[in-house]
């Protein structure tokens, strides 16, 4: 039964009431005997009060805040409490995520609005759209050309359902490195410096720029801007010493852009924001987390310090690491933004123990130094997970936010609540890409499926965990009855179950498979004929499993690299019949990669023996043979 009362508010938040009500089950009514009244402060604070027929939401410095308040009371009213009062003190003005479209994955809108309505349930008020070319650009057809890409009018749509629930939509994109995708294209040939990286310095690249800025500013209501500027190592090491240019020095070529990069977004009224790393390593840090960087007065003076730097770090557990590069930071810009992750790039699982072992130590860094701004990074990296799994990690952001503290009791209590899930289902999905029990950071759902079953480059690694068939076929009975049957989270969990069914027959299909052919077993070598006619229908099952979950989250473009990867493992089962049918006629016939010795893919450290973290996707997994070129690695590499 739904929730009735009456609200006293102002018309800001009216809007975004209509978008929650379903969200939260309530309805409005003037006849009702509860009131709600909402109360605007002027400093950072979030209360709630409720005696009676009375309650009292106060709140201070943005819409987000009323909603979290909302979601407060719903839930007091829920757990039929009669009375109730809370208090909160956001440590952050500005809080919330960035999420990857760029990796194949581009979300549909109505996903997106999904996302937006928990994060104002969690009282978060930022979103940023990673988009490298998956955003319109007036006069470039082929920028995001079948990608996927968000036309303007569904960039206005969402900005204006985000505002509605107080939340930014931020727009972030690249101004330098990671274009591979939209480098590929010959219209852009006169800006590639490297494969991946534009040309600085020439007029052309600063007249798609310009094409960039116009775009985004006539779509986004937002005045800020994330440009990106990350990981651009081999600047002006490709076709820019190709054009009879005088050669610069990396620092100077990079300053350079930064400052035209900063004229181009004044021109459109634009505040501009960038990954830090560059300048880090420019300067001749070690790496970007090195606080010990020296910044020579020379480059200090070039650095436009409107621009804000973003420290991004995913993986530190040491506090005093990262006040300590905040601190550094503070010679580049005035005010730092902080960029945690929420680790669903490795694989189809989500990572949260990596998660909170990094982001807790940060956060409370964050809080400790003074940083206003952070933001939960959202990354794809090769588009086998589902991003969606990464709500809970959201909600962990907003109660370091609000409480200051991370209780897990408390953190489960609320997320419950505002997602209709239990966050351990997500916790425990990660016991898939570690069954020794050992690496935490392995990731081999991925390198197991998609290993060849003849080749077998992953075999050793299968090899080294005990009776992995058995691990496979007892986590997927275990999940049966794991994570919703319906609603935001069901697809995605149906297609993590369809990747354990098949792992349950695949991952030592390889191992026995060339042991019955060196042992010259035929009873063997029947069974693993039959099971590659099992093996096969599992991966059919799970291509439609998962196309299905994709269609339901994301845009349609991207999915035929699934379907090439998945119908590659079907041709090679057919493959290995072809050979087997040979070998059961004549047992002297040769099947040359059943021959060849199996090494690990990478060295083991011997603590490390079996699964361990291969950062690498399909074509570098599946052959050692020339599978693509430097243009587009990307893709499939």
């Amino acid at each position: 039964m739904k929730k009735t009362f009456t609200l006293i508010c102002c018309d800001e938040v009216l809007a975004g009431i209509e978008l929650l009500k379903d969200e939260l089950e309530f309805q409005l009514d003037p006849k009702a005997s509860l009131t709600v009244e909402a109360k605007k402060a002027e400093e950072e604070i979030l209360q709630v009060s409720f005696h009676k027929n009375r309650a009292v939401i106060t709140y201070g410095k943005g819409k987000n805040r009323f909603f979290r308040g909302l979601m407060l009371l719903c839930k007091a009213l829920d757990e039929k409490k009669k009375t109730f009062y809370a208090e909160e003190h956001p440590a952050f003005t500005m809080n919330g995520s960035m999420f990857d479209m760029s990796r194949n994955a581009v979300m549909k809108p109505e996903t997106v609005k999904a996302i937006l309505r928990k994060q104002a349930l969690m009282g978060l008020n930022m979103f940023m759209l990673y988009t490298e070319d998956t955003y319109e650009v007036p006069d470039n057809p082929y920028f995001g050309y079948q990608r996927g890409r968000y036309s303007a009018s569904e960039i206005r749509d969402m900005d204006d359902y985000a505002d509605a629930l107080g939340i930014e939509l931020i727009p972030c994109i690249q101004v330098l490195g990671h274009m591979a995708m939209a480098l590929k294209w010959n219209v852009y040939a006169p800006v590639r410096d490297t494969h991946d990286i534009l040309r600085i310095g020439a007029p052309k690249t600063y007249q798609l720029m310009d094409q960039m800025f116009a775009g985004i500013s006539s779509m986004f209501r937002s005045r800020r801007i994330h440009v990106g500027m990350d990981e651009a190592l081999f600047l002006g090491h490709g076709r820019y010493l190709s054009y009879g240019v005088e050669p610069k020095p990396q620092d100077v070529l990079f300053v350079e852009h930064m400052q035209e990069t900063l004229k181009i977004a004044q021109k459109y009224g634009l505040k501009p924001m960038m990954w830090s790393d560059m300048l880090f390593v420019i300067a001749g840090a070690k790496n970007h987390h090195d606080a010990n960087v020296v910044f020579t007065p020379a480059m200090l003076e070039k650095i436009p310090r409107e621009i804000q730097q973003v420290y991004w770090a995913y993986a530190d557990s040491n506090q005093k690491n990262y006040e300590a590069v905040f601190d550094a930071h503070k010679l580049i810009c005035n005010e730092t933004v902080f960029a945690g992750g929420i680790w669903t790039w490795m694989s189809s699982c989500p990572r949260y123990s990596l998660t909170l072992e990094a982001s807790l130590p940060a956060l409370k860094a964050c809080i400790n130094k003074g940083i206003k701004e952070v933001i939960a990074t959202v990354w794809h990296n090769g588009a086998d997970g589902t991003l969606i799994n990464s709500l809970y990690g959201l909600q962990m952001y907003a109660e370091m936010e609000y409480r200051g503290e991370y209780v897990e009791e408390q953190v489960m209590d609320l997320f419950a609540y505002t997602c209709k899930a239990n966050g351990y289902d997500f916790f425990d999905m990660e016991k898939a890409d570690h069954p020794n029990q050992i690496s935490q950071r392995s990731n081999c759902t991925r390198y197991f499926l998609f290993n060849d079953p003849l080749l077998g480059l992953l075999d050793d690694h299968a090899k080294g965990v005990d009776n992995p068939a058995a691990f496979y076929r007892e986590l997927r009975q275990e999940f049966q009855n794991k994570g919703p049957k319906t609603g935001l989270f069901a697809e995605s969990f149906r297609y993590f179950r369809a990747i354990l069914d098949v792992l349950e027959y695949k991952v030592d299909f390889g191992i026995r498979l060339r042991e019955a052919y060196l042992d010259k077993d035929m009873e063997a070598i029947g069974k693993v004929y039959e099971d590659s006619k099992l093996l096969g229908k599992r991966i059919e099952n799970l291509r439609k499993v998962h196309r299905q979950s994709w269609m339901y989250y994301n845009k349609p473009q991207g999915f035929e690299v699934f379907d090439l990867f998945y119908g590659g493992l079907q041709a090679r089962l057919d493959t290995v019949r072809y050979h087997l049918d040979f070998f059961q006629k004549d047992s002297s016939y040769r099947i040359g990669e059943l021959e060849e010795e199996r090494l690990p893919f990478v060295a083991y450290k011997p603590e490390t023996k079996g699964v361990v973290d291969i950062g690498f996707r399909f074509g570098r997994l599946f052959t050692p043979a020339v599978l693509y070129t430097v243009y587009n690695e990307g893709m499939i590499g």
